[in-house]
C-alpha cells in the first residue's frame, strides 16, 4: 500500500497516473541512524518514532561516486492536506561525496512536512541513508554535513526557499490542485476591558498565509452567542459586552485567496472596578445639637449601571457594621464621632467614606415657676423644671445671696424650692432670687423670679406685729406706751426710716422707688459689641514649648497615689518630648499625650499654674493610644493637690470631658497620666483646652464693656465674632462652631483672574502691571505658598499670607508702591520675576506649586481674540466671572473706569460692565 502511493506520487512526476496522497500512519519503516539503502524508494520514517519534523531534523543520503538522485519525496498532514511534494535532484556524485540538495532550500519548509523517500538512479547499495533527531538543528541552520559519519562531507545549502503555489511548480510536482498551506489566524494580546466601558477591539491583522494572503476575516464576540461565520475585508471588530465584569471567548477565523481557514480563539476579560462611597448628612454639616436625630445617607457611584442597580451600603458608627444605606441616629449626649460607609458592589468591589459628626451640648432650660406675692409667715412653694435633651445628669443650686430661710429640693430635671417669709424679706421686697442648673457637660442656665412681701398676712392670733397680741398697740407696746408710735423708733409712722410707708427718700422698700432690674448683661472685653461667656486662656499641645514655664506649663513627674515632690522631667530635642530615666525613656510626655514610668508607679505629670482670678472650664479630649496590652490607660485633674477628676480605663476612640472649677492666681491644675498598675502598654492621648468663663452683671442696662449677647466666641479679638468673615488660618472666625469652614484644598475656579493690566500707559510695564483675583466662594482664602507663573519661565513664590475674602477682589501687583505703580492699592507685590508680555502670554495660579495638575486660576491671552489697548486693563465682564468663561476673549473688555494716575482699570472692585 505505501509502495503504491509512492509510486502514485512518481507517476504523477513523470506526468502519468493522478497521485494518491501519502499519510503519515502509512509509513512503518524506521529510518536508522545509518544504513543501506534498500530499495530504489527508502522510506524514512521519521515522526512516529521521534516526533521530529524538518524544523529540527536533518537527513541525508551518502552515496557512491557516479550515484545519481532523481528526486525526493515530503509530504504534509497539516497544511490543509496531507499533500505530497517531489523534488529532483539531478546529475551525479563525486566519490563519497554527499548528494545535491535539492533546487529549493528544504531547509524552509515549516514544521508538519516530512521527508518520506528518495529514488536513486543506481542500485541501492551505492547510498548510505543518515538521519539527526538533534533539535539544535532547526531549519534555519539545517546543512547537510551536520551529522555524524565516517566518510562524509558537509555542503551548506544555499538557496533560501519560501514556499507558494507559483515555487511547488517549477521542477517539482504537487499532487493536488489545493493550496499547500493554509492561514495562520493570529489574535492581537487578548484584549481587557473595564466595566462602565465594556468595549474592546479584537484585532486580526497579524494573521498571515504563507502561500498567499489572508482575504478575510470573520469575528465572533462571544462563542455562546451562536453567530455564523461571515467573512468580512476588515481586519478588526469592536465588541461591546455587558456593562458588568465577566469573561467572554472571543473568535477570529481567517481564510486566504484559496479558500482555505484557520480559527483562534481569546479570553476576553471585563474587570471589575469599585465603587466610590459618598458619606453624607441630611443636614450638610453633620453637627447637631444632642437630643436631635439626624439622617444618615450613604451612595455610590460605580462605572457599572449594574453594579449601582445592585449596590449594597453599610454604616459603622464606631460600634459595628449596620446594614442600609439611609441610618437615623438620635444622639443624647455631646460627643464627636466618625460615621463610616462603606459600599459593596457585590463583584469584590468596596470603598468607604467618612463623616465626622459633632454632637453640642445643648444646656439646660429652666422654666420658674410660683406665686408673685406673700405676707410675712406664709411659706411659698416654687417648682423649677429644666428642660434637658440629652441625657445628661443636671445639678440644682440656689443662687448665691438666697434669702437663708429658702431651701431646694432636687429631684432629676425638677427641683422644688420652698421658702417661709419673715420679717427680713419685708424689708427687702421685692425679692428676685434665683435657681441654676448645670449639665454634667458644663452646660449651664439659671431662672430668676420675683416675689413682693408685704406686712400683711400671716396668723392674727400669733404674731408678734399682730395689734391683738401682747406687743399690740393696746398692750405694754401700744401707741400709749414707752415703744407707741410717738416714740418707738420700729414701728412709729412718723419716725421710722424703714418701714414709714410714706417716706419716698429712705426707705428701700418704699412704694415710690423703682423696682429694681433684672436684665442680663455679659462682659465684651475686645469691644466688638458682643459678649462671650467663655475665653480661652491655655492649650496643652499648641503651647507645647522644650522650655519649662513657658505659657505656665511644666512638665515631670510624680510618685503614684502619693504627694512625693514633682520631679522635673528632661527635654529631648531629637524625639520632641519630655523624658524620664525609666525604661523606655518613661516617663514621658509629648505635645498630644505621653506615658507614665513604667519601672514604678510614676505619674507623667503636664501641669499649669494660673494666672487669672475666676472660674476656669477644662476641656479635656483623651484615649488610649495602645490598647495591645495592659489593663487600661486613665488620666487625672489634680488642683493644688486635691483631686477634682479622674477616669479610669479611657477608651480606644477619642473621649471628651470638661469640668469646671474656682481658680486663683497661682493655683497649680496637674493633668496626669496615671499607670494604674499594668505600665507596659499605657501610652495615653490627653489634650487639654482651659477657658476662663466671663463675668456676667444683673441691670437695667449695660455697663461700659458688657454687652447684651453672648455670641463672641473669643473676646480677646475684635476680628472675631459672629458674622466676621471666616478666614483659612485655624481659628473659628465667624463663631458658628467651625474652624476653617470650606478650607480643604481648593480646586480649579476657587478663586478667577478677572483683570489684567498688560501694558500701562501712565507708568512703564516694570512698574505698573497687574492682575486681579476674584473669589466666587462664600469662605476666605488664604494664598500663602501658591505660586504666580506662566509656560514659559516666570515664576513666583507668594509668601506670607494673602486673604480673597468670600465674594472679595485683590491686586496682585509687580510694584506694591503707588507713588511709583500708577495709584495702584496692592494686596500682594510679586516682583519683577513675573512680567506679561504686550502680545501673547499666560496668567496662571497653582495651588503650592508650578504644576499644571495644581493649577486653580489660567488665563491665555493673545494680541488677536482679546481686547489689546494700551493704558487700559482687560476687564472680564461681570456676567462670567468663573474659571470656564474666562478662558474666552469674547467675554473680556477694555476698563472704562479711570484711576490713579489716569490709566483706566478697577483694580481690587467688581469690573467695569462689557
Amino acid at each position: 500500500m505505501r509502495i503504491a502511493a509512492i509510486a502514485a506520487a512518481l507517476t504523477l512526476f513523470t506526468g502519468s497516473a493522478a497521485a494518491e496522497p501519502l499519510l503519515n500512519d502509512e509509513l512503518g519503516v524506521s529510518f536508522p541512524n545509518s544504513g543501506a539503502c534498500t530499495s530504489s524508494i527508502q522510506f524514512n520514517q521519521f515522526q512516529p518514532l521521534s516526533d521530529r519534523h524538518l524544523t529540527d531534523f536533518s537527513h541525508r543520503m551518502l552515496c557512491a561516486a557516479g550515484t545519481g538522485i532523481t528526486f525526493f519525496v515530503y509530504e504534509s498532514t497539516s497544511e490543509g492536506g496531507p499533500y505530497s511534494l517531489i523534488w529532483t535532484g539531478g546529475g551525479t556524485h563525486g566519490a563519497t561525496s554527499l548528494n545535491d540538495s535539492p533546487a529549493v532550500g528544504l531547509n524552509m519548509l515549516d514544521g508538519n512536512w516530512y521527508l518520506v523517500g528518495a529514488q536513486t538512479a543506481a542500485t541501492p547499495s551505492s547510498c548510505t541513508c543518515y538521519g539527526s533527531t538533534d533539535p539544535s538543528l532547526t531549519y534555519e541552520t539545517m546543512s547537510w554535513g551536520n551529522m555524524t559519519g565516517a566518510g562524509q562531507t558537509s555542503g551548506a545549502l544555499s538557496t533560501t526557499f519560501t514556499p507558494s503555489v507559483s515555487a511547488l511548480v517549477f521542477n517539482q510536482i504537487v499532487d493536488t490542485t489545493t493550496a499547500i498551506f493554509a492561514p495562520t489566524a493570529v489574535l492581537a494580546t487578548p484584549p481587557t476591558a473595564d466595566e462602565g466601558d465594556p468595549t474592546v477591539v479584537l484585532d486580526g491583522s497579524i494573521s498571515s498565509d504563507i502561500d498567499g494572503a489572508v482575504v478575510g476575516w470573520s469575528f465572533d464576540c462571544d462563542d455562546s452567542d451562536g453567530v455564523t461565520v461571515s467573512f468580512t475585508g476588515s481586519d478588526s471588530d469592536t465588541c461591546t459586552y455587558l456593562d458588568d465584569d465577566g469573561t467572554y471567548t472571543a473568535t477570529l477565523t481567517v481564510g486566504d485567496n484559496t479558500g482555505n481557514t484557520d480559527q483562534t480563539t481569546a479570553t476576553v476579560t471585563i474587570t471589575n472596578l469599585p465603587p466610590t462611597a459618598t458619606a453624607a448628612c441630611s443636614i450638610g454639616t453633620c453637627i447637631i445639637d444632642e437630643g436631635d436625630s439626624l439622617d444618615f445617607i450613604c451612595s455610590a457611584v460605580d462605572p457599572s449601571a449594574t453594579d449601582v442597580a445592585s449596590m449594597s451600603y453599610t454604616w459603622d458608627f464606631g460600634d459595628g457594621p449596620v446594614a442600609g444605606g439611609t441610618q437615623t441616629l438620635v444622639f443624647t449626649d455631646d460627643e464627636l464621632l466618625l460615621a463610616e460607609c462603606v459600599a459593596d458592589d457585590g463583584d469584590g468591589g468596596t470603598d468607604d467614606d467618612e463623616i465626622e459628626v459633632l454632637v453640642n451640648n445643648v444646656a439646660p432650660t429652666i422654666s420658674l415657676t410660683g406665686p408673685n406675692t406673700g405676707a410675712i409667715g406664709d411659706t411659698l412653694s416654687f417648682d423649677a423644671v429644666a428642660a434637658e435633651p440629652g441625657d445628661d445628669t443636671l445639678t440644682w443650686a440656689l443662687a448665691s445671696g438666697a434669702p437663708p430661710t429658702m431651701t431646694l429640693t432636687p429631684s432629676g430635671n425638677v427641683a422644688t424650692i420652698e421658702w417661709l417669709l419673715t420679717a427680713d424679706d419685708e424689708l427687702a421686697s421685692p425679692i428676685a432670687f434665683s435657681v441654676e442648673v448645670t449639665d454634667d457637660d458644663g452646660g449651664f442656665d439659671s431662672g430668676t423670679h420675683v416675689v413682693s412681701v408685704t406686712l400683711t398676712g400671716g396668723d392674727d392670733d400669733d404674731s408678734a406685729g399682730d395689734d391683738d397680741d401682747a406687743t399690740d398697740d393696746d398692750d405694754a407696746t401700744d401707741d400709749d406706751d414707752a415703744t407707741d408710735d410717738d416714740d418707738s423708733a420700729i414701728g412709729d409712722d412718723d419716725d421710722s426710716a424703714i418701714s414709714d410707708d410714706d417716706d419716698d427718700d429712705d426707705s428701700a422698700g418704699d412704694d415710690d422707688d423703682s423696682a429694681p432690674c433684672f436684665d442680663v448683661f455679659y462682659e465684651d472685653g475686645d469691644g466688638d459689641g458682643q459678649g462671650g461667656t467663655i475665653e480661652q486662656v491655655a492649650d496643652s499641645v499648641a503651647e507645647f514649648s522644650d522650655t519649662p514655664g513657658t505659657d505656665g506649663w511644666t512638665y515631670g513627674s510624680y510618685p503614684a497615689f502619693t504627694s512625693g515632690a514633682f520631679t522635673p522631667l528632661t527635654w529631648n530635642g531629637s524625639s520632641s518630648q519630655y523624658e524620664g530615666p525609666e525604661g523606655f525613656a518613661t516617663p514621658f510626655l509629648d505635645a498630644s499625650g505621653g506615658h507614665p514610668g513604667v519601672d514604678t508607679f510614676d505619674w507623667a505629670v503636664r501641669a499649669w499654674t494660673s494666672d487669672i482670678d475666676g472660674t476656669i472650664q477644662i476641656d479635656m479630649t483623651f484615649w488610649d493610644r495602645d490598647t495591645s496590652c495592659g489593663d487600661g490607660a486613665s488620666v487625672r485633674v489634680i488642683k493644688n493637690g486635691f483631686p477634682e477628676f479622674e477616669y479610669l480605663n479611657i477608651p480606644s476612640a477619642a473621649f471628651n470631658s470638661t469640668l469646671e472649677l474656682p481658680i486663683a492666681v497661682g493655683d497649680d491644675v496637674d493633668f496626669i497620666i496615671d499607670p494604674k498598675f499594668d505600665t507596659g502598654c499605657d501610652d495615653t492621648q490627653f489634650e487639654v483646652v482651659i477657658s476662663e468663663l466671663l463675668d456676667e452683671v444683673v441691670d437695667c442696662s449695660a455697663p461700659d464693656g458688657y454687652a447684651d449677647n453672648t455670641l463672641d466666641c473669643d473676646d480677646t479679638d475684635p476680628t472675631i465674632a459672629l458674622a466676621a468673615p471666616e478666614v483659612c488660618d485655624g481659628l473659628d472666625n465667624d463663631c458658628d462652631g467651625n474652624i476653617d469652614d470650606a478650607c480643604a484644598d481648593p480646586i480649579p475656579g476657587a478663586v478667577v483672574i478677572t483683570e489684567i493690566m498688560k501694558n500701562p500707559f501712565a507708568v512703564t510695564d516694570n512698574v505698573g502691571e497687574y492682575f486681579e483675583l476674584h473669589n466666587p466662594g462664600a469662605y476666605a482664602i488664604n494664598l500663602a505658598d501658591w505660586v504666580i507663573f506662566d509656560d514659559g519661565s516666570d515664576s513666583h513664590t507668594i509668601v506670607g499670607d494673602v486673604y480673597v475674602l468670600g465674594g472679595g477682589y485683590v491686586t496682585m501687583c509687580r510694584v506694591d508702591d503707588p507713588a511709583q505703580n500708577g495709584g495702584l492699592t496692592c494686596a500682594y507685590e510679586y516682583t519683577g520675576s513675573v512680567q506679561m508680555g504686550n502680545g501673547d502670554d499666560e496668567v496662571v495660579l497653582g495651588y503650592l506649586t508650578a504644576d499644571p495638575a495644581d493649577e486653580i486660576a489660567r488665563v491665555v491671552y493673545t494680541d488677536t481674540t482679546f481686547p489689546d489697548p494700551n493704558g487700559e486693563s482687560i476687564n472680564l465682564s461681570p456676567l462670567f466671572l468663573n474659571e470656564v468663561d474666562n478662558d474666552n476673549g469674547a467675554n473680556w473688555c477694555r476698563a472704562s473706569s479711570i484711576f490713579g494716575a489716569g490709566d483706566s482699570g478697577t483694580p481690587g472692585d467688581p469690573n467695569d460692565p462689557c
